[in-house]
């Protein structure tokens, strides 16, 4: 097996052998490029997403903690009520 050269890097994700340039690879603001190639860069960003029976489930998990930790209301308090003096 021959080593890359540096015009060419390996994707940690995909293992496809790609040029080091900015159409295949993300650079970050020092000019280093990133582990993984622009097709598997947004499928690792894309599945930070919840799909749509993660977001039910975890509506439900965070209703049923408010309703168990939700501090019950105050007592209605009345005012005194003063009366004029005649």
């Amino acid at each position: 097996m021959t080593s890359p050269t540096t015009t060419e890097k390996r994707c940690s994700k995909c293992g496809v052998l790609k040029p080091r340039t900015s159409d295949f690879f993300y650079f970050d603001y020092a000019g280093r490029v990133t582990g993984y190639c622009r097709p598997c860069h947004a499928l690792v960003n894309r599945s930070y997403v919840l799909s749509a029976e993660q977001r039910t489930m975890h509506r439900e998990v965070g209703r049923n903690w408010w309703r168990r930790h939700r501090r019950p209301p105050p007592e209605r308090q009345r005012g005194l009520r003063v009366e004029a003096a005649s």
